[in-house]
């Protein structure tokens, strides 16, 4: 199969949600203009250090899908505030949940966050996330022409067996929208992304917040990692589009190679 182009937008997400989407509208039209067939935002990309109601969740997944539609790509919504029919605005905890797009419009896959950043760092944050998301219960995998993407989502990068059990659905792609904060960016971010792409034998895309938020500064430095751990593609500290071109059979001949799927004792 032909490799695919790809692109992740780096975003510094604020208090304002319309002006958040007006911008990815914007970027998403940019990177479909270069040539990208898959697109993919970070965590919260709807908005951060504030508060929405129900209705924000509606306008998120509808521009999502007319965006997909329109640039007839496939659209990874990184992840918004989700709430659902039945609960109430008032003082119900939304989802962390990632929607997925194929280049129709229509959603075909949909993640909600499973672990919570609930952390105290020495010198940095100390952030309660359970306070804030309802917890999801279930790996969730997106089918595209050019393979099988697993959807994660920050904090979820910390917890290898996901990734396993990813893979092991049949995921070649492994997704992780975050907003990483700088301290523990700094020490981790890059080491376990490579780490889940040669445990997986897979592609990681990992498309990062960037910027100062209400608590903490985002770490930014999207990257995208290929099967073997190489950093192919790999964003600063600022609002950035990255691309790379992936190859579809690129996974089969590193798990072929180092045969670590299906092999768990």
């Amino acid at each position: 199969m032909d490799n695919t182009k790809i692109a992740l937008i780096q975003l510094h997400s604020g208090k304002d949600a319309l002006l958040n989407l007006d911008n990815i509208k914007t970027l998403v039209a940019q990177a479909a203009s270069n040539g990208a067939k898959l697109v993919m935002l970070p965590e919260v990309c709807d908005y951060t250090d504030t508060r929405y109601g129900a209705e924000i969740t509606g306008v998120f997944r509808e521009a999502f899908s007319e965006l997909a539609c329109e640039h007839g790509i496939y659209l990874h919504g990184g992840s918004i505030h989700e709430y659902t029919p039945d609960m109430s605005d008032a003082g119900q905890k939304p989802y962390n949940t990632t929607f997925f797009y194929d280049p129709s419009g229509a959603e075909i896959a949909s993640y909600r966050k499973i672990h919570m950043f609930d952390v105290e760092i020495a010198d940095g944050p100390s952030l309660c996330e359970s306070h804030i998301f309802s917890v999801g219960d279930s790996i969730s995998c997106a089918n595209t022409v050019f393979g099988a993407l697993g959807l994660s989502i920050c904090f979820d990068l910390r917890f290898p067996a996901l990734y396993h059990d990813m893979a092991l659905s049949g995921a070649t792609i492994l997704c992780c929208a975050a907003n990483f904060t700088k301290p523990t960016g700094e020490a981790h971010w890059e080491v376990l992304q490579r780490a889940r792409a040669i445990e997986t034998g897979s592609y990681v895309l990992a498309c990062n917040q960037c910027g100062q938020k209400k608590d903490f500064t985002s770490y930014g430095h999207s990257m995208v990692i290929d099967p073997w751990g190489r950093i192919v593609a790999e964003a600063g500290d600022a609002k950035e589009i990255i691309y790379a071109d992936i190859d579809p059979d690129y996974p089969a001949r590193a798990r072929r190679q180092i045969p670590v799927i299906g092999v768990k004792r």
